[in-house]
């Protein structure tokens, strides 16, 4: 039982794990999932069996992610100085808009999907949590304490960065930098 559990796990990492080059690297329509499952090496029956399609799969690639860049967030924020945890937090986000535009295009395709279709809609919403989350993780320990407001006002940033990424993805030659020295200011003055 405990090698077929450690095959199903394998199976499942490496669906993501493909799924996650190929869906960057062609975009969401024009990926196949024998594309994905070929990258994988399984069978392609196993991204319908483990994520219910290639919808499922877009949401298990974003959700595995989001929760990696959260652990990769409370990671660096370690020793940090609370004047700094917002600018740290905030740069790794602008950075990751110009680094892996892949991820941020995908993540507007989850979107599109989650309103599109009513089984996708849990699946954006956990995507969501897990940064509204994150970024309330950031703003206590920025504050020195938690607070019931944290997570109205992340909810605020999230869509915030979302935005920014949107628009920096549509007009390239949008001042991001700029964008996000004006949304830092308005968190710090927020939480002071």
């Amino acid at each position: 039982m405990a090698y077929c559990t450690l095959v199903q796990a394998t199976s499942r990492d490496a669906l993501a794990e493909a799924a996650r080059s190929v869906l960057a690297e062609k975009g969401y329509d024009a990926a196949t999932v024998r594309e994905v499952a070929t990258a994988a090496g399984v069978p392609q029956g196993l991204i319908h069996y483990y994520y219910g399609g290639k919808d499922g799969l877009l949401a298990e690639v974003l959700i595995r992610q989001a929760t990696a860049n959260r652990a990769e967030q409370e990671a660096s924020s370690r020793g940090v100085s609370a004047p700094r945890l917002v600018r740290s937090a905030l740069e790794r986000r602008r950075r990751r808009v110009i680094d892996d535009p892949g991820w941020h295009r995908l993540r507007f395709e989850l979107f599109a999907l989650g309103l599109r279709k009513p089984e996708m809609t849990p699946r954006l919403a956990q995507l969501l949590e897990v940064g509204r989350a994150a970024i309330a993780g950031i703003i206590g320990t920025a504050r020195g304490r938690s607070s019931k407001e944290d997570l109205a006002l992340a909810s605020v940033i999230l869509a915030c960065v979302d935005g920014l990424a949107l628009q920096k993805l549509a007009d390239p030659s949008f001042d991001l930098k700029g964008a996000y020295a004006a949304l830092e200011k308005l968190i710090k003055e927020t939480i002071e």
